[in-house]
């Protein structure tokens, strides 16, 4: 997707929330100039993250760190692509979860979106097949 839009003609300064392992940011590193910093909850989902990069010999370009991402990001600017995929409403709801990361992007930067839950007490009406 990022060749696709050309967003792989520029370094990318990545900010990943909800890193988890990596399996997403180390790839990328990987394949595309740039640089990650993701931010993950789970303190041995960052150890693995840190050991991925280190076997894909990117270490250098990542940075990961354990910590509640709702605070930490009151102090990161300057990323050109923010992804947040499969954490819940950590942030709040979209237009709230936006908002807090408008102030993490640089200009003409991007955010990917990849959620989808239901709130508790919620009534499922799609059927499962």
């Amino acid at each position: 997707m990022l060749k696709r839009n050309y967003l792989h003609t520029q370094q990318l300064k990545i900010l990943d929330i909800g890193c988890g392992k990596g399996a997403i940011s180390i790839p990328i590193v990987k394949e595309i100039d740039s640089t990650v910093y993701g931010i993950d909850a789970m303190p041995e989902f960052i150890e693995a993250a840190k050991g991925k990069a280190k076997e894909f010999g990117v270490e250098k370009f990542c940075t990961f760190v354990n910590g509640d991402a709702s605070k930490l990001i009151n102090n990161l600017k300057g990323f050109n692509l923010i992804m947040v995929a499969s954490v819940g409403p950590i942030l709040g709801n979209i237009s709230q979860t936006l908002s807090k990361l408008e102030g993490c992007l640089s200009n003409n930067g991007y955010v990917i979106l990849d959620d989808g839950f239901l709130p508790d007490n919620a009534v499922q009406t799609i059927p499962v097949v």
